[in-house]
């Protein structure tokens, strides 16, 4: 989380995640800004190695999309499993 600093980000976690990391981690400041160039320069690289940008990109969307539908469904038995191992009665 902490390389993610950077003034006028938006964070999307529980208000938990951000208070133990202050806790525990340490920053490094600003580690987004000043980037742009070395993060452009990452595709440029793998295509001259033979590799499309855009094929990685299109596989890493179909294979996200399909573990966050396959998490999905899977969701309702990991609640009841573990609603039933603690005891506790869903109705």
């Amino acid at each position: 989380m902490e390389e993610l600093v950077a003034p006028g980000t938006v964070r999307a976690m529980p208000e938990a995640v951000p208070d133990a990391a202050a806790i525990t981690a340490t920053s490094a400041g600003d580690t987004v800004t000043g980037v742009r160039a070395r993060t452009r320069a990452g595709p440029a690289a793998v295509e001259r190695l033979g590799i499309s940008h855009e094929e990685v990109v299109r596989r890493l969307e179909q294979e996200g999309a399909a573990e966050s539908e396959a998490a999905r469904q899977d969701l309702p038995g990991v609640v009841t499993k573990s609603r039933d191992s603690k005891g506790v009665d869903g109705e």
